[in-house]
């Protein structure tokens, strides 16, 4: 199924909203900034503030008096971005380094700061080249990102004022090895998250809250001592190590009222709770009737064997057992409650896991998933179960086998996507099968036999040897559902955009089955089947094409809409559509064999990408009374006066092509072309907003003179397009071809953009 391409007018909107966000935290030029030598400055209450740093020296020594009085502030943004600054002395009257003062100066390797300073911003010095810095005693508070991503930074040396260090402030650090922590009392979530040479033991001597992630990833660390004033672990209980695979132990004192260590493991005392396993005790771990909660993290990265819960665990937190090395697990049974909390991607990415078992008398999966256990192979399923989870075995490729207890009716949105070794599945007593809910699954072949009344879009996607799909049973609409798959997963980013966009309408969930050659469906629902192929009952809609027939298809008369993806990766060669069809959705002909399509003079409705991903397309016809569009020499175009060229057919014949006078090139137009290596471009004709050439290989697009745009109101560009989105990486070897001396050659010239005369 082909990716979505955000189109630039989206990413215009984009970046107005995201100024938009920022003009409340960046400060703009004011309009009173003066100028003084190498700095634009403003008067401010006790002093003046550096606005901006005009200069061009490496070694910045920032002066402590402008105009007479004292430099107080490094305001917002002041250096952002400069790479020729390596070293910079800040005076001793600066109190406050404003956000994003330093913001990725990636060459800044130095900086001396003053003595009075008492704030640092949000992400001033983040992105820099530092490789040390002292924090003077006079700091109280350092911001969120302060120091984010400082690459080579080594050495911090903590003040005696600093007491917090705040959300994210020397994340992704990863070369930091040394920081004094003995005073600090606060922690903050991601404060250190990916700094994988912090190694050691990690004394935390007065230390009352670490939150949650604040050491994710930390490798390095093989121990950790708390005092015995800790209150808190997490923003409600959570292992703030989780992913650092070589803690042996944690150390709290007896004293201690919040927590209890028991062998290195933390408990909490009031909530009957496990808040964090040392990742390096590697053991089989029989969690006793006391403990119901598992808080989140718990046994992220862990290297324990098994896992057996005895009591009713009501809570298991985010990632808590998270590529953990556990082979086995055997599953709580809940107290029955309405509190129930388990976390779905609580074993994501658990690679040893092997087995997994549901107590008897387990009535729901309570959302618990197993993402890309890719061993998992054995999952017991009691009788008493009566309801699975979204995505519940999604990308577990190792899963042949599974038997669906008698009281499940619902196979869920995803729930065996890319089960790609799945082979055996009892389904007598499905009535539903959810969107993408086999998706990927390779390993389904032959006939597939369905009681199911209730489809959802997509949900056999890619099944790519089953041959044939019987239903025995009349079917409802196939509906997209209102589903919105986890954004973290991003094999399911199409379909999510594809719901968003498409609603109510149906869809092909046979899309990319290759083998099939057959689908039939008893009359009496609202889908009906003839000659193997899918339409709504009322032939309105064609639905689904078995995608291994081959030859030429003539659509029937009565249908109006060709559905998304209904000959998705058909064998088809020919197509030619009924008079009644008037519309065809996203991505209805995508990877098909299909030669020739002809456009009936009813079609009036092109879905974006509607003929997209057709590689062996030779021509579009076009009946001669169609209103919307015509075929000039097998190419698409809008039938009105300057008309833009919808498609150029990716495998006509043809080394050279001129774009017909006073049009415009829509996104995709010569998408894929394999024979195409020369597109004249007249004067008159527009760009398009997308990507035209997208997937192309050695074409030289010679441009007029000049060439105007549709979209420049959107970019200030003298009525000139920048052609930024004519070709991307996709486009191997091609090239811009512009007439030397041109207005546009001239344009290029000053906007520094590559081309090639002639």
């Amino acid at each position: 199924m082909k990716k979505i391409r955000i189109n630039r007018h989206v990413k215009i909107i984009l970046t107005l909203l995201l100024f938009t966000a920022l003009a409340g935290v960046v400060s703009v030029s004011s309009s009173k900034a003066a100028t003084k030598g190498d700095y634009k400055y403003e008067k401010v209450k006790g002093g003046v503030e550096i606005r901006s740093y005009i200069g061009k020296d490496k070694n910045v020594k920032i002066p402590d008096k402008i105009a007479g009085k004292n430099v107080v502030r490094i305001d917002d943004s002041a250096f952002d971005s400069n790479k020729k600054v390596r070293k910079v002395t800040i005076p001793d009257t600066v109190e406050t380094i404003g956000v994003e003062a330093f913001h990725k100066c990636s060459n800044l390797k130095q900086v001396k700061l003053s003595k009075k300073l008492t704030k640092i911003e949000a992400y001033a010095f983040d992105q820099t080249g530092l490789t040390s810095v002292n924090i003077p005693d006079s700091v109280k508070e350092i911001k969120q990102g302060a120091f984010y991503s400082c690459k080579k930074l080594k050495k911090v040396k903590l003040g005696t004022g600093m007491k917090l260090i705040s959300i994210g402030c020397f994340e992704e650090c990863t070369s930091l090895s040394s920081i004094n922590l003995e005073d600090i009392e606060e922690i903050g979530a991601q404060a250190f998250k990916g700094d994988k040479s912090l190694a050691g033991i990690l004394n935390l001597n007065s230390v009352t809250m670490v939150e949650t992630e604040a050491f994710y990833g930390c490798e390095g660390i093989t121990e950790v001592n708390f005092t015995d004033n800790l209150q808190l672990l997490g923003k409600k209980s959570a292992n703030p190590f989780a992913y650092c695979k070589n803690i042996e132990r944690f150390n709290i004192p007896k004293e201690n009222g919040n927590y209890t260590c028991l062998d290195g493991v933390i408990y909490g005392k009031a909530d009957e709770s496990l808040v964090a396993w040392p990742a390096r005790k590697a053991e089989a771990v029989v969690l006793k009737n006391n403990i119901k909660k598992i808080y989140a993290y718990a046994f992220s990265g862990a290297g324990i064997t098994s896992m057996s819960m005895e009591g009713e665990v009501n809570y298991i937190g985010k990632e808590a057992f998270s590529e953990s090395m556990i082979s086995q697990v055997f599953l709580p049974l809940p107290d029955g409650t309405k509190n129930i909390f388990w976390s779905y991607d609580a074993f994501r990415n658990c690679s040893a896991l092997v087995k997994a078992v549901f107590p008897d008398k387990t009535v729901s999966s309570n959302s618990i998933c197993f993402y890309y256990c890719t061993a998992l192979k054995e999952v017991v399923l009691p009788d008493t179960m009566a309801s699975l989870s979204d995505e519940m075995f999604l990308g577990c490729t190792a899963l042949e086998s599974i038997n669906i207890p008698k009281n499940v009716s619902k196979i869920p949105v995803a729930c065996f996507y890319k089960c790609s070794s799945l082979k055996n599945v009892n389904m007598e007593n499905i009535n539903e099968i959810g969107a993408a809910a086999f998706a990927h699954c390779s390993g389904l072949s032959g006939t597939i036999t369905l009681n199911a009344q209730k489809l959802g879009v997509l949900s056999f996607l890619k099944c790519t040897n089953i041959k044939e799909v019987k239903f025995n049973k009349p079917l409802g609409k196939i509906l997209f559902q209102d589903v919105l798959f986890h954004e973290d997963i991003p094999e399911l980013t199409d379909c999510q955009v594809i719901y968003i966009s498409y609603g109510k309408l149906q869809s092909n969930p046979f899309a990319g089955c290759t083998a099939l050659t057959s689908i039939s469906v008893p009359e009496g629902g609202e889908v009906r089947s003839i000659d193997g192929v899918l339409y709504s009952a009322d032939m309105r809609e064609l639905i689904a094409f078995p995608a291994a027939l081959t030859g030429k298809f003539n659509v029937p008369y009565g249908v109006a809409i060709i559905c998304s993806f209904a000959f998705e990766d058909s064998a088809v060669t020919e197509i030619v559509t009924a008079n009644s069809v008037n519309s065809i959705y996203y991505n209805a002909f995508d990877g098909s064999s299909v030669k020739s399509i002809t456009l009936a003079k009813g079609v009036s409705y092109l879905e974006e990408f509607a003929l997209d991903g057709c590689s062996q397309l030779e021509t579009i016809n076009v009946h001669a009374s169609n209103k919307k569009f015509e075929s000039v020499d097998g190419v698409l175009y809008y039938k009105k006066a300057k008309g833009s060229l919808l498609l150029y057919p990716p495998a006509r014949k043809g080394a050279k092509y001129t774009v017909r006078k006073d049009s415009k090139m829509e996104s995709d137009a010569f998408s894929g072309c394999k024979y195409l290596k020369k597109v004249v471009v007249p004067e008159g004709v527009k760009s398009g907003d997308g990507l035209p050439f997208y997937n192309c290989k050695k074409i030289k697009l010679y441009l007029p003179k000049s060439m105007k745009t549709y979209s420049a109101n959107y970019y200030d560009d003298d009525d000139l397009t920048s052609l930024s989105y004519v070709f991307d990486k996709t486009c191997k070897g091609c090239k811009l071809m512009v007439k030397k001396n041109s207005p546009l050659a001239k344009y290029f010239d000053k906007k520094k953009v590559k081309y090639y005369k002639y």
